[in-house]
């Protein structure tokens, strides 16, 4: 008695469908872009050198990091590292002690600090309109972003290798949304 369940039209299924394929697309892009356009990762212990589009992707990285933050289940740092500046952040957090270095780390670590700031405070207040505006759709962005995480976090799985895998790949898939959905299903509210 009591559980009230809602009937999803077919349309908002699909919508609901193509808003977890855009969260997917979207780490996806993410990886292509970073494989395609950037130049050799800067190595931990070397500042880079200080440039206005340098500061720009940090500051970039640090807001978006900071609304991926936000987001259940992605990681800002994950982010970051996607965007190249992981490590130059990482390396300028000690560097910030090192009297030689300490103004340089200073300047590259304050456009990831304002973006972080202003990520959290207005990611944190998107994330609330869009989960009481659009619940279901945003929970499945947030879903395809986090399986489409997994190519960041496996970074030497860019393709399959064999039909077997793709075929296991898709059978645990199937698994996990049905256990998923039968446990949502038959639990007590």
């Amino acid at each position: 008695e009591g559980k009230e369940t809602k009937k999803l039209s077919a349309a908002k299924i699909v919508g609901i469908v193509i808003c977890a394929v855009a969260g997917l697309a979207l780490i996806l892009l993410f990886n292509y872009l970073e494989e395609k356009f950037s130049g050799p990762r800067e190595k931990l212990g070397n500042l880079p050198p200080l440039s206005v589009p340098l500061a720009g992707r940090i500051f970039f990285a640090g807001l978006v990091g900071a609304v991926a933050m936000v987001v259940p289940g992605i990681s800002g740092s994950l982010l970051m590292l996607i965007l190249g500046v992981y490590p130059i952040v990482i390396t300028s957090i000690p560097a910030l002690l090192n009297p030689e270095t300490t103004v340089h780390a200073f300047f590259l670590l304050l456009p990831n600090g304002i973006g972080v700031l202003i990520g959290l405070i207005c990611g944190a207040k998107l994330i609330a309109w869009l989960l009481r505006k659009f619940p279901n759709h945003t929970y499945a962005v947030i879903f395809g972003r986090i399986c489409g995480s997994f190519f960041a976090i496996f970074p030497g799985v860019n393709s399959f290798d064999g039909a077997l895998m793709a075929v296991a790949s898709f059978v645990c898939l199937a698994l996990g949304a049905a256990l998923s959905y039968f446990t949502s299903r038959f639990s007590k509210a």
